[in-house]
């Protein structure tokens, strides 16, 4: 009897030594880019809240300094 050795032949290909495959990028990277996209909306938010607070606070104070002028 002939000894027969199989290799079995892979299908995708090995990526260099060093070079992140694509279920890793995807792994790491998916949860990174929603953690950037969640705190720059956020600071986006807050941003507004911010600027339309300072402007009622500008004309509340504009306000009194006119009432206090008259």
């Amino acid at each position: 009897m002939a000894n027969i050795n199989y290799e079995i032949a892979s299908t995708t290909e090995q990526p260099a030594l060093g070079t992140p495959s694509l279920n890793t990028l995807l792994y790491v990277g998916g949860p990174t880019v929603a953690v950037i996209v969640a705190v720059s909306l956020l600071l986006y938010v807050v941003g507004r809240s911010q600027n339309s607070l300072l402007k009622t606070l500008m004309s509340g104070l504009r306000k009194l300094d006119d009432d206090r002028s008259n």
